[in-house]
């Protein structure tokens, strides 16, 4: 093999060990991002729980006249 035939295969090694890396670190911000979103999401739901169950009891004290502000709350979140 050439000199040159096989600095090219040296360098088509590089760069596909460089792409190969590449991708490996996107896939961890991939993760990490996904994490994120996960813990951000369950925060949500959380909060959208709380909002229907604190809308529930603000129900059951106003006699239902916040029904419908509940209903739309419920239909925003579900």
């Amino acid at each position: 093999m050439s000199e040159e035939a096989k600095a090219a295969e040296t360098k088509a090694e590089a760069v596909k060990d460089d792409a190969v890396k590449d991708v490996k670190a996107a896939e961890g911000d991939a993760k990490k991002e996904e994490s994120e979103f996960s813990k951000v999401e369950k925060k949500v739901e959380s909060a959208a729980k709380s909002a229907i169950a604190t809308g529930k009891k603000v129900e059951k004290e106003s006699g239902g006249s916040v029904k419908k502000i509940l209903g739309k709350l419920k239909s925003v979140f579900n």
